[in-house]
């Protein structure tokens, strides 16, 4: 639930996947492109989220104009089916596991049992921290995750009920080793999570997606409106991998997968095949299992 916070905040130290119709019942015009764009039949060379150009689809990584710096955005390519020797890698049940990161962690705030967990706008440049109790979830949009560094943040999680937040960096292990502080704005108990720990039920929260020499996941997220913070009618798929210093993040819109057609999508190094099934199940093949990261054919 963290990870787009420790991206922002301690990779600011050292120097936020995603249009996506649920299903392709929904409409393809709901991210305000063509069908062909949406359905990632556009003409190679061209992202099918903003139509930006790029050079070497399956080789290189463009950086699409609607996302943060951070997120990089492989272009889903058309292939007839999974290759021969090609192993699963992963399975999600789209309706069972959307949205699974914004009940990640489980917290103690004061006499309450919260879930903790995440959620953003499309191109993941708007975070907000998800807050659940008793079913009921709370969205507090963070404006800058890197004001969780030196005071903190005021988080309020409920009416009359405020939280301040501070992210402590571990310069050694940012991602691993720095600590959350929280307490009660108007009291004096604090509690310390580890940002590894959180990162735990992150990754928990998640899908492995079983690439041999990989730490690498993936979860289905419902797209919040970047101006009103309510629900949007797109979905994403967001691919991340963690490593000690700064983690890496892709995103594929869900509207690039339509049901039925395979598509090849290169995450860095590592190619992968996405099939989405009539039942809304979205299964990856690994096609290159012998290689330590899946590179070459």
């Amino acid at each position: 639930m963290l990870l787009p916070v420790l991206l922002m905040s301690s990779g600011a130290a050292f120097a936020a996947p995603s249009h996506a119709p649920s299903s392709s019942a929904e409409s393809l015009a709901a991210d305000g492109r063509s069908s062909w764009a949406a359905t990632s039949l556009a003409p190679r060379g061209f992202c099918a989220s903003c139509d930006a150009p790029a050079v070497g689809v399956l080789r290189e990584e463009p950086q699409c104009k609607e996302n943060a710096p951070w997120v990089k955005s492989p272009f889903p390519e058309p292939t007839a089916s999974p290759p021969p020797g090609a192993v699963p890698a992963a399975e999600l049940d789209l309706a069972e596991d959307l949205d699974s990161v914004r009940t990640a962690a489980p917290l103690r705030l004061g006499q309450e049992d919260w879930l903790l967990g995440f959620a953003s706008d499309a191109g993941f440049r708007k975070y907000y921290l998800a807050f659940t109790r008793a079913g009921e979830t709370r969205l507090v949009p963070l404006s800058n995750p890197k004001d969780l560094l030196g005071e903190g943040l005021s988080v309020p999680v409920a009416e009359r009920e405020s939280y301040r937040v501070r992210l402590r960096l571990d310069l050694t292990a940012p991602v691993r080793d720095s600590r959350l502080e929280i307490w009660p704005e108007l009291g004096a108990s604090r509690m310390t999570v580890k940002t590894g720990d959180a990162l735990d039920h992150l990754e928990a929260a998640a899908t492995r997606v079983a690439v041999p020499g990989r730490r690498l996941f993936v979860a289905y997220l419902t797209d919040l409106d970047a101006a009103t913070g309510e629900a949007a009618e797109t979905r994403s798929f967001f691919f991340f991998e963690e490593h000690r210093f700064f983690p890496k993040a892709w995103r594929v819109p869900g509207s690039s997968i339509p049901q039925g057609q395979p598509l090849e999508v290169l995450l860095g190094r590592t190619r992968l095949v996405l099939v989405r099934s009539a039942d809304e199940k979205l299964s990856i093949f690994h096609p290159n299992p012998k290689g330590p990261s899946g590179t070459g054919r």
